[in-house]
C-alpha cells in the first residue's frame, strides 16, 4: 500500500469520527501526510467528499418542492427527516450531526484547510506554477462551497439592515481540530465565501476536464448566487454573465427523450460544476418515496417540455426523474441554466428589460414544444421568478429562495398534512433557520443555537 494511500484512508476515516478520537489518532508522528501537489490535489479530487451526495438536504426536505402522503411519511426511517417535513421546533432529538446537514460541509472545510496549509509548504517551481495555482483555486472553492451551503441552512437570509448583527457561522480558516470556533455575524460570513471566490477566480483554469473540479465559471458562478442572495443585481449580473461566457449553454429540451428512466446525463452540456444531495434509500428524497407538490405540477402547462422530462407518474404520484446527475441522486450543482436565470432576474431588477425579455425567450424557446413556441413581448419580475421556479426544482435552491423572497414581502407560507392534522410555517418563521445539532453545541459550548 502506498503513502498517499495510507493516508487518504487515514483522513476518510478520522474525519468520519468524532473529534477525540481524532485528536487521539493525529498524536502518531508516523502518519503519512501530504507533501507534493499531487498529494494535495488528489484530496480535492475525492469525489466522495465534495461531489457525490455531499450537499446538505435540510433545506430541501423543508421546501414546498415535495409533498408526502401518510405512508410516505411514516415509512421514512430518518426520525430528523421527518421532524424537518413537519417544520418541527426539535428536529434531532439527539441525532449525531454527521447526516443532517452540518458535519459534511465542514469535513470539506477541514479537507480545503488542509490543502491549503500544504500549499503554503511548498515552492513549487516554475514548471509546475499553474498546477500549484489550480489546486490553491480548488482548495479556496470548495471552502466557499461548504460555507455558503452552511449559511443557506443554519443562517437567516440575508438583510443589509441586520446582517451585522445576525448570526452567521463558524468559519475555521485552519485545520487544527483543537480550536473551538465561535460563530461570525452573516456580514462577516458572507464576506468570506466572497473573499475566497474572487482569489479562485483568479488561480482557476477557464475548463477542466471534468465537471467535479471547479473551474472559473463554477466561481463566477456560486459568486452571482451569493450576490443575488444578498440583493446586489449588478455584482449577480455581472458574475451570471461571466458564468454563462465560460459555459456550454443551455440545451433544447425539444432534442431529449422522456422515455428513459432518468431524462438527462451525467455531465450533460448544462452541468457546470457537478455536486448531488446527501441520499438515504429510505430517506425523503428516495425516488420511490418523495412525490412532486401538485401546486408545482400545475404551474406547468402542456407545451411545457419540463413537464415529461422532469416527472415520471406513478400510482404514489408525480416523481421527479430530472436530475442533471443522471442518477436518482439530486444535482445541487451549479448549470448553465440557473445562471442564465439569474442573469435573467438581475437584468430585469436592474432595470435592463429589453436584456431580460431576449434571456426569457431564449429559455422558453429551448423548453417549448416547438409547435407552440411563441416569444413574448413582454414580462414582469413575476414572470421571471415563475420560469425559476419551474427551470431548477429539486435542486436545493428552493428553500433558500422561499427566504429571500420573504424578506422582500412575498409572504410565501407553506403547508403540509399528515394524519389529518395541518402544519403551517408563516412568511419569515424562526424555523426558516434551522436548529444546529445539539451534539454540535455540546462539544462547543460557544456556539450559540438558532432560536425556533
Amino acid at each position: 500500500m502506498t503513502n498517499k494511500l495510507i493516508f487518504f484512508l487515514f483522513l476518510s476515516v478520522s474525519l468520519s469520527s468524532c473529534a477525540p478520537e481524532w485528536l487521539d489518532v493525529k498524536k502518531d508522528q508516523k502518519m503519512v501526510v501530504p507533501t507534493t501537489n499531487s498529494d494535495l490535489q488528489a484530496l480535492l479530487d475525492n469525489t466522495y467528499i465534495f461531489n457525490f451526495a455531499k450537499s446538505p438536504s435540510l433545506g430541501e426536505i423543508s421546501s414546498d418542492d415535495i409533498k408526502l402522503n401518510d405512508e410516505q411519511w411514516l415509512s421514512t426511517s430518518s426520525l430528523w427527516q421527518k421532524n424537518a417535513y413537519l417544520w418541527e421546533s426539535d428536529i434531532f432529538q439527539g441525532i449525531p450531526s454527521q447526516s443532517n446537514g452540518w458535519d459534511l460541509p465542514y469535513r470539506q472545510v477541514f479537507y480545503a484547510n488542509v490543502v491549503l496549509e500544504g500549499l503554503d509548504k511548498l515552492q513549487p517551481t516554475k514548471e509546475k506554477t499553474k498546477e500549484w495555482q489550480e489546486t490553491h483555486g480548488g482548495a479556496l472553492f470548495w471552502r466557499s462551497w461548504a460555507f455558503y451551503q452552511l449559511v443557506q441552512i443554519f443562517s437567516n437570509a440575508y438583510n443589509a439592515k441586520t446582517a451585522s448583527s445576525d448570526l452567521g457561522i463558524p468559519l475555521p480558516l485552519e485545520s487544527d481540530v483543537n480550536i473551538k470556533h465561535k460563530r461570525a455575524t452573516l456580514e462577516q460570513s458572507y464576506h468570506q465565501i466572497q473573499t475566497d471566490l474572487e482569489k479562485a477566480i483568479l488561480l482557476l483554469p477557464t475548463t477542466v476536464p471534468y465537471p467535479t473540479r471547479p473551474s472559473q465559471s463554477a466561481a463566477y458562478g456560486l459568486l452571482a448566487r451569493v450576490y443575488l442572495q444578498k440583493g446586489d443585481y449588478n455584482k449577480s449580473y455581472e458574475n451570471a454573465a461571466l458564468s454563462y461566457s465560460l459555459s456550454k449553454g443551455i440545451m433544447d429540451f425539444n432534442t431529449i427523450s422522456p422515455a428513459g428512466t432518468y431524462s438527462f446525463e451525467q455531465f450533460n452540456k448544462e452541468v457546470i460544476l457537478e455536486n448531488s444531495m446527501e441520499h438515504y434509500s429510505s430517506g425523503i428524497l428516495a425516488y420511490s418515496k418523495f412525490v412532486a407538490h401538485p401546486t408545482l405540477l400545475q404551474s406547468y402547462t402542456q407545451a411545457d417540455l419540463r413537464k415529461t422530462l422532469f416527472f415520471d407518474s406513478s400510482s404514489t404520484g408525480q416523481h421527479f426523474k430530472g436530475s442533471y446527475s443522471g442518477t436518482l441522486f439530486l444535482f445541487s450543482g451549479i448549470s448553465s441554466n440557473e445562471v442564465l436565470l439569474i442573469k435573467m432576474e438581475s437584468a430585469f431588477r436592474m432595470g435592463k428589460v429589453p436584456e431580460a425579455l431576449e434571456l426569457y425567450n431564449l429559455l422558453l424557446r429551448m423548453r417549448t414544444k416547438d409547435t407552440f413556441y411563441v416569444a413574448k413581448e413582454k414580462i414582469t419580475l413575476d414572470d421571471i421568478l415563475l420560469q425559476r421556479r419551474l427551470e431548477l426544482p429539486f435542486r436545493g435552491l428552493r428553500w433558500t429562495d422561499i427566504k429571500r423572497l420573504n424578506t422582500q414581502g412575498y409572504n410565501i407560507e407553506l403547508q403540509r398534512n399528515i394524519f389529518d392534522k395541518t402544519y403551517s410555517l408563516p412568511s419569515n418563521d424562526n424555523r426558516y433557520t434551522l436548529p444546529i445539532p445539539p451534539d454540535v453545541i455540546a462539544i462547543n459550548p460557544g456556539i450559540v443555537q438558532n432560536p425556533r
